[in-house]
């Protein structure tokens, strides 16, 4: 069934309209007059004022001659909706679940491949309205192979792992920066933390991310009396004291360790005290961990709250895992072999979206630790957003 107005685009479209054909079309007139020209003839007005100006040879229809009036309002609407369409920005955007290889798995995240010409306003009201954890823009940059930044509903981060992750896969689909073919590609990024350094290795439809992690910096942090667990919802009893709650500088998450999976899985924080923690003591992120975890190959389980970015919880957060895998090395949950480890790592499970990846963890000359996050994604949704 189609639509009164996809029938006048059909037949009347803009090209068309010509000093030779307009003739042509009123012998349509006599078939179309009643149905036409009483609902069609005020609100065209305007159209035919454009009509005038814009398409040569066009007279504008006399009520004495009614015969005119309803083809020519139907190509004045057309030429209108035609207008307004043709001034409206469009930007193609899709929803990419990260850290994952199935659909509804995972950490969702806006992608907005071709982000040159967006004001960092509309860049905020893309995230706002894509209301996901996370939106990444890729940008040119004149520092590295391309710029990324990334914003929530409510303002922007400096670095979110799941939202580069979601983009590499993305670019690597769209054939982008050289990738229109299988293999392994190394990009650099530009970002708000410095430049971060990729391999992407594409196979048909399936892309492995290897993407680095910022610096890392860990120091431990102390808080006063009960004040961190009553934020958090829990009990001094519920933390294991045999590990420090640690701080890391770069991205200011603390890092706060438990004994047992069914604490982490039964809390239920009280945003606005967790927030208030937050503001009090500069954290912008609150990373729980356990060794416990849901399946026997993992090391890790862990959960995020992120008050300061309007981020209740996030399903599988990347920019937590770099220095959350360092965590496990620094106080030798796991260990290095060869100046290396790589770790299993899980997170979602408790909120119906689990992902999975790998954090490889290596010392570098100057005895500081380095992690690399490797995953993959899937996109979900693939669409078109018109902007004012």
């Amino acid at each position: 069934m189609y639509t009164f107005g996809e029938i006048c685009a059909e037949l009347f479209p803009l090209s068309a309209v010509k000093p030779s054909t307009i003739p042509q079309l009123c012998l349509l007139d006599h078939q179309l007059h009643m149905f036409l020209l009483m609902p069609l003839w005020s609100c065209s007005h305007l159209s035919q004022k454009r009509l005038i100006q814009q398409v040569p040879g066009y007279v504008p229809p006399s009520p004495c001659f009614p015969e005119f009036s309803s083809i020519i309002c139907v190509i004045s609407l057309i030429y209108e909706m035609k207008n307004s369409a043709l001034t409206m920005k469009r930007i193609r955007i899709r929803q990419v679940d990260a850290f994952t290889d199935k659909i509804f798995g995972g950490n969702p995240a806006g992608v907005v491949s071709s982000a040159q010409g967006l004001t960092d306003e509309e860049m905020q009201s893309i995230a706002k309205e894509m209301n996901l954890s996370e939106t990444a823009f890729v940008l040119p940059s004149d520092k590295a192979d391309f710029r990324i930044r990334w914003f929530t509903p409510k303002k922007e981060v400096l670095f979110c792992g799941h939202a580069t992750v979601a983009s590499l896969h993305v670019l690597a689909q769209e054939g982008k920066f050289g990738m229109d073919k299988d293999g392994i590609f190394n990009y650099r990024i530009e970002s708000m933390v410095g430049i971060l350094n990729v391999d992407v290795m594409k196979e048909g439809p399936s892309t492995n991310v290897v993407l680095q992690s910022p610096p890392i910096e860990l120091v431990p942090e102390k808080f006063k009396n009960n004040e961190l667990t009553q934020a958090l919802g829990t009990e001094e009893a519920d933390i294991e004291n045999r590990w420090p709650v640690m701080r890391d500088r770069t991205v200011d998450y603390l890092y706060i360790p438990f004994k047992r999976l069914a604490t982490l899985r039964n809390l239920n924080y009280d945003y606005n005290r967790l927030e208030k923690f937050g503001e009090k003591h500069g954290i912008k992120g609150f990373t729980l961990l356990t060794t416990e975890t849901f399946e026997k190959n993992s090391n890790v389980h862990s959960r995020f709250f992120s008050p300061y970015y309007g981020v209740k919880e996030d399903p599988t957060t990347g920019s937590s895992h770099g220095p959350l895998g360092a965590y496990l090395v620094f106080n030798g949950l796991v260990k290095l072999e060869q100046g290396k480890v790589e770790i299993r790592a899980e997170q979602g499970d408790i909120i119906g979206r689990p992902g999975r990846m790998t954090v490889r963890v290596t010392r570098k000359e100057d005895g500081k630790l380095q992690a690399q996050l490797i995953s993959q994604a899937v996109i979900v949704i693939d669409g078109e957003m018109n902007l004012p």
